[in-house]
């Protein structure tokens, strides 16, 4: 009969399912999900627990180690003092290598300037043989252009070169004068910007200077700093053997 019994299909038990009614709140909670939750809960509440006693039975006049650093102050090693001066250095060594790209980017644009403005008075001094020559000497004839074009610091044309429509062409273009005025306008901006990046670099570099500096001994303050400088320190005369 047992083997008979064992022969015969059992009936498949299924969990209820959520009820049509309720299927807007999501799947219905079983029993090893409700499990789960519940341990998870348990445990929580257990730590807190635990932690609310540790406080409540706590005493403040307990001895620890950190007693002994509090009492006389945090007091940095050796080898913190050593990786902050490191990272200090670090940081100066980028900022003198932008210090060094902004002041090439400044002469750059100072150069192409002195190319462009015509209206910086300038000298330019011409040796002649006797007073005879002196006299006679016009700058025109001396730089083969004409009187309208002696001003000019460059482009400087021949009468040769005006006889070509092309060149003549270029001097009484307004638009080139247009953008040549623009172009000027553009880099007397991109220097300003320049001037004040170089000024911003070396306030920073002043104030970390210093700080490097002042974790090697002991020095006197000797005035404020001016325009956002670092201030200015005095220290004793060190012999070096």
């Amino acid at each position: 009969m047992s083997s008979w019994r064992n022969a015969v299909k059992d009936k498949v038990h299924k969990e209820r399912s959520q009820p049509i009614a309720r299927q807007s709140l999501g799947l219905l909670e079983k029993k090893k999900d409700y499990k789960i939750r519940a341990n998870y809960q348990h445990k929580k509440d257990n730590l807190l627990r635990e932690y609310k006693l540790k406080a409540a039975l706590k005493n403040p006049d307990e001895f620890n180690t950190r007693m002994i650093s509090l009492a006389r102050g945090h007091t940095e090693s050796k080898e913190e003092l050593e990786k902050q001066m490191l990272e200090k250095d670090k940081d100066s060594r980028i900022l003198n290598a932008k210090r060094v790209e902004k002041e090439k980017k400044i002469e750059r644009l100072v150069g192409s300037l002195q190319f462009m403005d015509n209206s910086v008075p300038n000298n330019h001094t011409i040796f002649v043989d006797d007073q005879e020559e002196m006299e006679n000497w016009t700058a025109a004839k001396y730089f083969n252009t004409l009187p309208e074009l002696v001003q000019r610091k460059y482009n400087r044309l021949s009468p040769e070169q005006l006889k070509d429509q092309a060149f003549a062409s270029t001097i009484e273009d307004e638009k080139d004068l247009k953008k040549m005025k623009k172009r000027r306008e553009t880099r007397y901006e991109e220097l300003a910007e320049a001037l004040d990046d170089q000024e911003t670099v070396d306030r920073v570099m002043s104030h970390i200077d210093l700080r490097r500096n002042l974790q090697k001994g002991k020095a006197v303050k000797v005035a404020d700093g001016v325009n956002g400088h670092a201030d200015v320190y005095k220290w004793d005369f060190e012999r070096k053997k």
